[in-house]
């Protein structure tokens, strides 16, 4: 069921209301990083959530969103928060800005968890033909920066040869136990 409410403004921004009920069968106990060692029983978790999702004109030179989630995860509850902010001049870019916050409150045997994420980006246009764009992305669960960054030249349309740099940082000195890799604790 996901019933939904949109309303289009003539200057094209747009307010939205959704409510949708999920489900997720879990075939196996599933160890999550925010559980702690208790991993979540397997079964069938059924999910009720609500969204409010408000967008501004994408013609302006200032333009953003901001979307607001509420409702179960799991055997807990999840509120979160995302948006974006976007600032364009014409011709020759875009700077823009991602965040995303998410609150999961678990029952007393699990542990509660805030994981946030935020990302800049910047586009540019040399050329009609040469352009740049590179990403940057903080995850606060995988305690890592991740670096994105392309250089695109377009010798003729629909013919692109890229060059494209990638960098993963960790900002503590392994991965959380758990998430990406599991590490052999030490003796």
């Amino acid at each position: 069921i996901m019933p939904h409410y949109k309303i289009k403004f003539q200057n094209t921004s747009v307010f939205e209301m959704h409510y949708h009920e999920m489900f997720t069968r879990l075939l196996y106990a599933t160890d999550v990083t925010f559980s702690g060692n208790n991993p979540i029983p397997s079964g069938i978790y059924r999910y009720r959530n609500a969204m409010m999702k408000y967008s501004s004109d994408r013609r302006k030179r200032v333009n953003g969103n901001i979307k607001i989630h509420y409702g179960k995860h799991y055997i807990g509850k999840r509120f979160a928060f995302e948006g974006a902010l976007a600032y364009r001049q014409q011709p020759w870019g875009i700077l823009s800005m991602k965040f995303s916050l998410n609150e999961i409150r678990m029952p007393e045997q699990y542990q509660n968890a805030t994981i946030f994420l935020i990302g800049p980006k910047l586009e540019l246009s040399f050329t009609k033909n040469l352009f740049w764009s590179t990403f940057v992305q903080f995850n606060s669960q995988a305690q890592n920066f991740n670096i994105n960054s392309r250089l695109q030249w377009r010798f003729r349309p629909m013919s692109d040869i890229y060059l494209v740099y990638t960098c993963l940082l960790y900002t503590s000195p392994s991965p959380r136990d758990g998430l990406l890799s599991r590490m052999p604790s030490s003796a």
